[in-house]
């Protein structure tokens, strides 16, 4: 069927209508949704640059506080460099003071030691005449039965003289011993030869205070290898002290051998039954010019000097000195020494013979010295033990006399003005017809191991103990007149 067209176009139209109508709805609603989305950008937008501008801020702050750091930690490692080069000058120029005390201090020392030495020299040469002409005096008088006031007084110089060599040894040793200069000299030497000549020595003044003496060495103990010096030194200190220290009392010396991981050790203790020590006094017993009382210098006297020595030269020698004391019951120090060398009994037994022959060719003895004093008392003291003496005062005159005589021993002073000992014992050992003559260098100061390498048989210290000279003499020839 069909309608009007008319309808139908407004049919049409509306349909159309409906379409713009549904078209501008959505289109109204796009706009407002982009207007919101608009807005919301906006705000995203402000919100963006408001963290930008925080975040710019921070960083600015972060800067300011950074730059501000660096600044002040610039300033302070300026400050730091500066002081630093200040006090790194300072520094060099205190070195460099310092440098120049050293230098000073050392010249010092030098010329201090040097003076020492010297003085040493011009003291102990009168007081070894002051020692030895007492001791003949001693025995002289003696032998003539002279009045018995006069042998007390004669004990009373020499013990003087003694103590005041003593003391300048110790105080030469002292100074060689800071300076660095005391030197360790290692020689082959009979060991109970060595300590029966200690013994000897220390005898009297155990015997003056009315104490007793025991020395004890072990069995199978001989020749070792050591600084025989230094041994006798120390041993003399400790025994020295015992004695000035203990009144009628008990002293001993026992010397053993102890073997520690694969070394021997040489254990030396010195025990007496004197005044002891305090606890509290130990510490500082083996310090220089120390000792353990206040009163002990003004009553007992010495320097103070002689433990701190023994230490250093038990030190020296790779050892040691250890010490247990109990007041009013004694002390005991105990030296251990590494030994390097000791040879067994058969081997000391079998050196017998050649000793014994020496001491059939005769006793003639040659003393080369260019001081009166010194070479007239070991003629008196050699001669006076039944030895024939020759003397030669200087080295030229000594060559002389050993071509001329061909003495069966020679002692030879070092220190001599025209020629000195070294250069003398160089030509004797030199010469073919000379060179078996023993020789037995004497010196104020301790070189053994120089006279050894040059071929000396011996070496004595001034003062010379007599017991020492007399002892080393047997060993290369007898007496010629039995005494």
């Amino acid at each position: 069927m069909t309608g009007d067209p008319r309808d139908e176009a407004i049919a049409e139209l509306r349909k159309q209508v409906e379409t713009l109508q549904r078209d501008l709805d959505r289109s109204r609603r796009d706009k407002d949704y982009l207007e919101r989305l608009k807005e919301q950008g906006d705000e995203l937008r402000l919100r963006v640059i408001d963290e930008l501008d925080e975040s710019r801020a921070a960083l600015q702050r972060s800067k300011d506080e950074l730059e501000a750091h660096i600044e002040g930690r610039t300033r302070e490692l300026r400050r730091e460099i500066l002081e630093r080069t200040e006090a790194e000058e300072r520094l060099r120029q205190r070195n460099t003071e310092l440098s120049a005390m050293r230098d000073a201090a050392e010249a010092a020392n030098r010329a201090k030691t040097a003076f020492l030495a010297k003085m040493s020299h011009e003291l102990r040469t009168p007081l070894n005449a002051i020692i030895g002409y007492s001791e003949l005096l001693r025995e002289e008088a003696a032998d003539k039965d002279a009045a018995a006031s006069i042998l007390p007084d004669l004990d009373k110089i020499n013990q003087a003289a003694q103590q005041l060599i003593s003391v300048i040894s110790d105080v030469l040793d002292l100074a060689k011993i800071e300076s660095g200069r005391a030197e360790v000299h290692l020689e082959d030497f009979d060991l109970p030869e060595l300590v029966r000549a200690v013994e000897g020595m220390i005898l009297p003044l155990a015997r003056r205070n009315g104490n007793t003496l025991q020395v004890t060495v072990a069995a199978g103990l001989a020749r070792v290898r050591c600084d025989r010096a230094k041994l006798r030194q120390v041993l003399l200190n400790l025994l020295g002290n015992a004695c000035k220290f203990t009144r009628d009392g008990r002293i001993s010396l026992d010397v053993r051998h102890e073997p520690r991981d694969d070394v021997d050790w040489l254990m030396l203790a010195v025990r007496d039954t004197g005044i002891g020590i305090a606890q509290d006094k130990l510490a500082t017993l083996f310090d220089a010019f120390t000792q353990a009382d206040a009163s002990t210098a003004s009553h007992y006297g010495g320097s103070g000097l002689g433990l701190a020595i023994s230490r250093e030269f038990c030190r020296m020698l790779g050892g040691d000195i250890e010490v247990t004391s109990e007041p009013g019951r004694g002390s005991t120090f105990t030296i251990a020494l590494p030994v390097t060398l000791l040879a067994s009994p058969e081997e000391r037994a079998a050196k017998a013979p050649d000793a014994a022959a020496r001491k059939r060719r005769g006793g003639t003895v040659l003393v080369i010295d260019d001081d009166r004093t010194t070479y007239e008392l070991l003629r008196r003291v050699i001669e006076r033990s039944g030895y024939r003496v020759h003397v030669a005062a200087s080295g030229a005159e000594g060559l002389r006399l050993a071509e001329e005589v061909r003495p069966d021993i020679i002692t030879l002073d070092v220190k001599m003005g025209d020629m000195d000992g070294w250069s003398v014992l160089a030509v004797l050992k030199g010469d073919s017809e000379l060179s078996s003559i023993p020789v037995i260098m004497v010196s104020m100061f301790t070189d053994p191991a120089l006279a050894r390498s040059l071929g000396a048989q011996g070496y004595l210290t001034k003062p010379i103990d007599r017991a020492s000279l007399l002892e080393m003499l047997s060993r290369y020839c007898a007496p010629a007149v039995a005494k």
